[in-house]
């Protein structure tokens, strides 16, 4: 039997040789069947049932399984002897990916970073599955396992994340990501509160700002303020 292995979506073919018959005047007929090992059966080589081509196609099979072509010589109704083939492997084809980006590029301390593989193929048509794996300046996460992460960076730290794919049954080799790098987020005030809302030339006015946030949360915060009178800069206000 040929190849020695393939995957479930590949064909095995059985040839014989030395065909041996007294009445010259015969032509040469055989009959195949196709078994599974005792290792894969479980007890005793199990015969595949309507394998009775040279040909098989092991798709109903799973990866590890062995297997053999039985050939038996035919005479009219007269059968000889059986012979079986070598012993042959249906294997695992490894998924690969084409590629793995992440994103957003322009991304903040509070960004929620999303790892998008691309380009999966599986030689077997398994289903894709994926395994991910982040890191931050270089040090790994080790509970990040998501395709998203946020809340485990600041400004200035790289960010990647490393893609493995899989197809149920091993894993491929892991592709990486390009790295963005967290930028600093320019802090935002809810609003500005004047009081009073009227009063004389001599009233002093206060200026209170609400809410003030900044995602950086290790930045010191400080606030400037500008006079206005009639859409008029006051100068050094």
């Amino acid at each position: 039997v040929t190849p020695s292995e393939t995957n479930r979506q590949g064909t095995f073919t059985c040839a014989y040789d030395g065909w041996v018959d007294p009445d010259a005047s015969d032509s040469p007929e055989v009959s195949y069947a196709w078994y599974l090992t005792e290792e894969s059966a479980g007890e005793g080589a199990a015969r595949i049932e309507g394998a009775t081509a040279e040909t098989f196609s092991p798709s109903a099979l799973s990866p590890g399984d062995t297997l053999f072509c039985r050939v038996t010589p035919k005479n009219g109704e007269s059968l000889g002897k059986p012979v079986d083939s070598n012993i042959v492997t249906v294997i695992n084809t490894m998924p690969t990916l084409a590629s793995v980006t992440l994103g957003p590029a322009e991304a903040y301390a509070d960004t929620t970073l999303l790892c998008t593989p691309e380009g999966f193929e599986d030689a077997d048509g398994d289903a894709e599955s994926y395994s991910y794996l982040w890191s931050v300046d270089d040090t790994v996460l080790e509970d990040a396992t998501e395709s998203t992460l946020s809340g485990a960076f600041v400004k200035g730290q790289t960010v990647r994340c490393t893609v493995t794919p899989g197809d149920g049954t091993t894993t491929g080799a892991a592709v990486q990501s390009n790295t963005v790098t967290i930028s600093n987020k320019l802090p935002t005030i809810s609003g500005v509160t004047l009081t009073p809302s009227s009063g004389t030339v001599c009233e002093t006015y206060t200026c209170a700002a609400e809410t003030i946030d900044d995602a950086d949360a290790e930045d010191t915060l400080a606030i400037g303020y500008t006079w206005y009178v009639n859409g008029e800069q006051i100068a050094n206000s």
